[in-house]
C-alpha cells in the first residue's frame, strides 16, 4: 500500500525595528524560533544492507521536519505484528496457551460448524470424533489433561489449525476466497468465543509473559505435538516505531491476529491500544465474544 504524504516546517522570523514597537533585541540575542532535529535510528542495531538509512532518510523526507509537514494531517505508517514487530507468532502461541489452559468452549449442539462458516465434513467429523465425548456445550474442552482422549481432541483441533486437515487428510477449510481470507488465521480468533475482550487479552498477558520467558528457540508439547514456545520483540522495529512516532508519524499495527491478544502486547512497543487493528469478534448481549467475524 502506498501514501502520499505531507510535508513542511515553517519558520516564521520576526522583523526588527529601529524605533517604536517591538523593542529592539538585546546585544547577542537571537528572534525565539524552534529548529526540529529528526531523530535517527540506533546505529548500533544492524539493518540489512543500506535500510537503516533509506529509513532515516524516508523520515527526515515525510516526518516533522519536512518541507509542507501538517501535524493536523500526519502521515501514515501500518506496521503488520507477527514476524514484522515480534519474532513468531502470538495468535499460535496464544491458541497453544488456551489449549493447555483447557480454556476452549465446547461448541453448542456440538456444533463445530458454529466456529467457522468455511470449516469442511473432513474437518467436523474429526473434531466431533475426538472432542464430543470430553465436555457438555458451553463447557471448557480439558485440553489441559494429558489422559489419551483429551490429547487426541488437542490434537484434532492442531491438525485443523495447523495443518488445514481433517479426518482424512482432506482440508479443513474451503469454499472461501484466498485474496480476502485465511480461515486458519480466522478460527484461532473464532476459538476465543465465550470470553470478554478483557478476559481475552488478560490470558494473553499470562501467553506473552511466557513466551518472552521462554529461551530463543525454545519449544512446547501440547497434545502429541511439539510447536513453538517463544516470541521476542525486534530491537530493530521497537527502534524505528519510537524513531516515526518521535518524527510526527501516526503509528499504528494492522494484523490478522486477534485484537485483544495484539493489545495486550502493544505496550511493548509503545503503541496506544486503540492504534490496534486486528481481527474483530461479534459480541453477544453480555459483552462476550461470538463465533462471527465483524465485517
Amino acid at each position: 500500500m502506498s501514501f502520499r504524504f505531507a510535508h513542511g516546517l515553517l519558520l516564521a522570523f520576526g522583523s526588527l525595528l529601529l524605533s517604536c514597537d517591538p523593542p529592539i533585541p538585546a546585544q547577542g540575542s537571537l528572534p525565539d524560533m524552534t529548529v526540529f532535529s529528526t531523530r535517527r535510528l540506533d546505529p548500533s542495531l544492524s539493518w540489512w544492507g543500506d535500510n537503516r538509512k533509506r529509513l532515516d532518510d524516508f523520515m527526515v523526507q515525510s516526518g516533522a521536519g519536512s518541507v509542507g509537514y501538517d501535524a493536523t494531517k500526519k502521515p501514515v505508517a501500518l506496521f503488520d505484528w507477527d514476524n514484522t514487530v515480534i519474532k513468531n507468532d502470538i495468535g499460535d502461541l496464544m491458541l497453544f496457551w488456551m489449549l493447555k489452559a483447557g480454556k476452549i468452549y465446547q461448541p453448542a449442539n456440538f456444533n463445530w460448524r458454529l466456529t467457522s462458516i468455511s470449516i469442511t465434513t473432513d474437518a467436523l467429523n474429526l473434531l466431533r470424533a475426538a472432542c464430543d465425548g470430553l465436555a457438555s456445550p458451553g463447557s471448557p474442552l480439558p485440553t489441559n489433561r494429558s489422559d489419551t482422549a483429551a490429547v487426541a481432541c488437542t490434537d484434532a483441533i492442531l491438525s485443523v489449525y495447523l495443518d488445514n486437515k481433517g479426518q482424512t487428510g482432506l482440508s479443513a477449510f474451503g469454499g472461501y476466497d484466498y485474496r480476502r481470507m485465511e480461515p486458519t488465521y480466522a478460527w484461532a480468533v473464532q476459538l476465543q468465543a465465550g470470553y470478554t475482550p478483557a478476559e481475552i487479552s488478560l490470558m494473553a498477558k499470562d501467553a506473552i509473559a511466557e513466551g518472552l520467558a521462554a529461551a530463543v528457540g525454545a519449544t512446547q508439547k501440547i497434545g502429541s505435538r511439539t510447536v513453538n514456545a517463544y516470541v521476542r520483540v525486534y530491537d530493530q522495529i521497537k527502534d524505528l516505531i519510537g524513531a516515526m512516532q518521535d518524527n510526527g508519524f501516526d503509528v499504528w499495527v494492522i494484523t490478522a491476529t486477534s485484537e485483544p491478544v495484539v493489545r495486550a502486547f502493544a505496550d511493548q512497543v509503545k503503541i496506544p491500544t486503540d492504534h490496534v487493528i486486528g481481527v474483530r469478534m461479534v459480541l453477544d448481549g453480555n459483552g462476550k465474544l461470538t463465533y462471527n467475524l465483524q465485517g
